[in-house]
């Protein structure tokens, strides 16, 4: 899904793959600038429907809202660890919470938080439930 391993994106980004018990399956681009703000052009999520259709919502319709930054104990890098994300048009509210908290990884000179979080989806008011690979860049203060 990623490809940031061999070089660093032109973009700070965050990336989550989510797959939910519904069938439904969500990729998620969270794009910031070097301070960890966001909005920066290009976040956006590709949408997987379980009868195989497909849609791309760009930013202007994505509410991502942080409700847990992590500070690493190693790196002294901020994660954002804890999700709420919305997508108001397709009736999609997602919130995300990290397995656990320690899963930094160093490699290639570089250090990521990569790992596995707990998904509770409200999908037309419909309870759903599933996990989230995140592969987060992390930022400092």
């Amino acid at each position: 899904f990623d490809h940031s391993w061999a070089n660093k994106m032109e973009e700070d980004h965050d990336f989550m793959v989510i797959s939910l018990e519904n069938n439904l399956q969500l990729t998620a681009y969270y794009i910031y600038d070097e301070k960890g703000h966001w909005p920066k052009s290009g976040s956006r999520i590709n949408i997987s429907f379980p009868d195989g259709s497909q849609k791309h919502i760009g930013e202007k319709d994505i509410k991502f809202k942080i409700i847990e930054i992590w500070q690493s104990g190693v790196t002294d890098k901020n994660y954002r660890l804890g999700w709420d994300i919305a997508i108001p048009h397709e009736n999609i509210h997602l919130q995300l919470t990290p397995a656990f908290h320690q899963q930094e990884v160093s490699a290639m000179g570089m250090e990521f938080w990569m790992g596995l979080a707990h998904v509770k989806a409200d999908i037309s008011g419909k309870k759903s439930y599933g996990k989230s690979f995140l592969m987060l860049q992390g930022y400092e203060k």
